[in-house]
């Protein structure tokens, strides 16, 4: 594991946490790339699930990271949506994204697809 990532974290988490719009999309879209992974995944949906901000652009953004952890982590993606806990647009956004994706297979986009909101 670099440890880079693991000083960094707690910047990445707080910016993801943040209100203001590209700050947030920031904190997720780092996740995105240096943390989507198993050791730190639950790390990462617990950024999407926590997301304050109301932006679109940051929405955006928590929307693709799902959409990205739904080829390597299908059962975990999807157990996330399942809790319908998520505000409509991401959810809905994550799913289409997630459908359009050409790395997660069709059995998985069919349950996928019946998640939406």
């Amino acid at each position: 594991m670099r440890t880079f990532r693991v000083a960094l974290l707690p910047y990445v988490r707080a910016c993801a946490g943040d209100e203001a719009a590209f700050t947030a999309r920031f904190g997720l879209v780092m996740q995105l790339d240096y943390y989507l992974d198993a050791h730190f995944l639950p790390v990462a949906f617990s950024a999407v699930r926590a997301l304050r901000s109301i932006a679109y652009y940051a929405q955006m953004a928590a929307a693709w990271l799902l959409s990205a952890a739904a080829a390597p982590f299908p059962a975990e993606t999807a157990a996330l949506l399942e809790e319908r806990t998520l505000p409509p647009f991401i959810q809905n956004k994550a799913i289409q994204k997630t459908l359009e994706s050409r790395r997660v297979e069709s059995n998985i986009k069919d349950y996928i697809r019946s998640l939406k909101v």
